[in-house]
């Protein structure tokens, strides 16, 4: 799913990774505050979308268990990382199994 994310717009992929994006202005005391919808500039719109499809990439892959287990996620890092963490486990299970 890596690669296919990657190939479609690497974007895509950063979004998994790094997590949405968030539009963010400073505000009169220097300090970091989300931007109302009315204050969203092109720019925000652009990462937006591109959270939109890697996230649409994803759920759009699953079937309906996965799609059950990770409907409430709002992101496609949420989702990536229950994904990996119900296949994979936790690193401790990860060792575990290894060492059994």
């Amino acid at each position: 799913m890596e690669i296919y994310l990657k190939s479609r717009d690497f974007r895509n992929w950063l979004s998994v990774k790094n997590g949405p994006h968030i539009p963010t202005k400073l505000n009169d005391k220097n300090e970091l505050v989300s931007k109302s919808e009315d204050e969203w500039d092109e720019d925000d719109f652009r990462k937006l979308t591109i959270d939109n499809k890697a996230l649409n990439i994803l759920l759009v892959s699953l079937d309906k268990t996965e799609y059950n287990l990770v409907r409430r996620c709002t992101s496609t890092h949420e989702v990536w990382k229950l994904l990996i963490l119900t296949h994979e486990g936790t690193e401790q299970l990860r060792m575990l199994n290894l060492l059994c």
